[in-house]
């Protein structure tokens, strides 16, 4: 088990566990990746990259949502 950081609140999380199954196995964010993207210790992270890429102790993942208006 590793400690992980998900929109600012602590999250403990398997190891060898990786992005996409956060993002929708876990948090419930649809598949498509449409209006939000992810950001992994603060660099964007692109949704191909979901699947080969394992959270490690102490990852920051920020999941950042499109808002729309004038």
């Amino acid at each position: 088990m590793i400690d992980i950081v998900v929109n600012g609140q602590p999250m403990p999380w398997g190891s060898d566990k990786d992005v996409k199954t956060l993002i929708i196995g876990t948090l419930n964010y649809p598949s498509d990746g449409g209006r939000f993207v992810v950001a992994l210790n603060g660099e964007l992270l692109p949704i191909e990259k979901w699947p080969s890429t394992i959270l490690n102790d102490g990852d920051i993942v920020d999941v950042l949502g499109a808002i729309t208006g004038g």
